[in-house]
């Protein structure tokens, strides 16, 4: 089988980094800085199961048109924003969702590791999900019986 493939997108080293910590237990990431990258990898590479994205590519450019064209290409591929949450990328972020992401990462606010597998596999992450609640349920849960109020 094949290595499954992320395509991220990062204008600076940082965010590049956080990427591909997100997608190390994901997949393989391949990494590009600009709009016209991202589109190609993802149209000529066999087995890109997601893409994370800046809301800028290295020169500035939006990324809302590549994205749009990626939902042309494939329409179900899951395609994170990843961004800094301010005055200049609140715009930005809604252009994003009107041209089809997938899912919105704030960064340094949200695990996007998590929501990676979340948008790859939802089912597996339902499943795992539902099963770390129980365990936290139970695990809360615990002492109840043991010291029951007179």
């Amino acid at each position: 089988m094949s290595a499954r493939i992320i395509i991220g997108l990062a204008a600076d080293e940082r965010a590049a980094g956080q990427i591909q910590d997100a997608a190390a237990e994901s997949g393989e990431v391949a990494a590009c800085t600009r709009a016209d990258e991202l589109v190609d990898s993802v149209t000529s590479m066999p087995n890109v199961v997601a893409v994370i994205t800046e809301l800028w590519d290295v020169d500035g450019r939006p990324m809302a048109p590549a994205v749009r064209r990626l939902r042309h290409w494939r329409a179900t591929l899951p395609v994170i924003a990843f961004c800094r949450l301010t005055p200049r990328t609140a715009r930005e972020i809604v252009t994003m969702a009107a041209a089809g992401v997938s899912a919105i990462a704030i960064r340094d606010h949200e695990d996007l590791g998590d929501l990676l597998r979340s948008v790859i596999d939802p089912k597996l992450h339902q499943r795992r999900s539902a099963s770390s609640i129980t365990r936290t349920a139970e695990a809360s849960t615990a002492g109840e019986n043991k010291y029951p109020w007179p």
